[in-house]
């Protein structure tokens, strides 16, 4: 029922903004294993590392003058402690499910995120839509978040090959 809400109220939301169906369509079914924005710039721009203890445990946008390109991902980063940090682990540090939000992934989709709404699970950063639609972090957290994690990773494997 909560998956019917969300997105009865999404198309209300894309109707008062006067979105198109082509724009709408874009929305509903991003496409790319990555979630990624002009020139290949992931977290749209925010450092990484930055979210995790390590890196202060906040989002922090990155400097565009400490950048690292990764398969095509480009990554920003606050500070040089944070860039050597990516660069001796990057697989540590990048988004789960290819920088999706976890909650719609964890549903069987891809939707785009907020960059300040995360949370660090077991390690891996996770991130989520917030806006004029919701707060999907708050949804993922009201359930059983070892679930949401485990059907996230279950739908993934399908997801990122779309």
């Amino acid at each position: 029922m909560k998956r019917r809400n969300f997105w009865i109220a999404f198309a209300v939301v894309a109707a008062l903004l006067g979105l198109g169906a082509a724009r709408l369509y874009v929305w509903l079914n991003p496409h790319g294993a990555y979630n990624t924005g002009h020139g290949g710039l992931a977290l749209a721009g925010y450092d990484p590392v930055a979210y995790f203890p390590e890196g202060g445990g906040s989002a922090r946008p990155g400097d565009p003058a400490r950048t690292i390109a990764l398969d095509g991902r480009v990554y920003r980063f606050a500070s040089d402690e944070n860039l050597a940090r990516f660069r001796a682990d990057p697989a540590h540090y990048e988004p789960q499910y290819g920088g999706w939000c976890a909650y719609a992934v964890a549903n069987g989709y891809r939707f785009h995120v907020d960059p300040q709404s995360f949370r660090i699970e077991d390690g891996r950063l996770l991130l989520f839509y917030k806006g004029a639609l919701g707060d999907a972090k708050a949804e993922f957290e009201r359930a059983d978040v070892a679930s949401e994690v485990r059907n996230a990773d279950s739908n993934w494997q399908t997801l990122r090959a779309d």
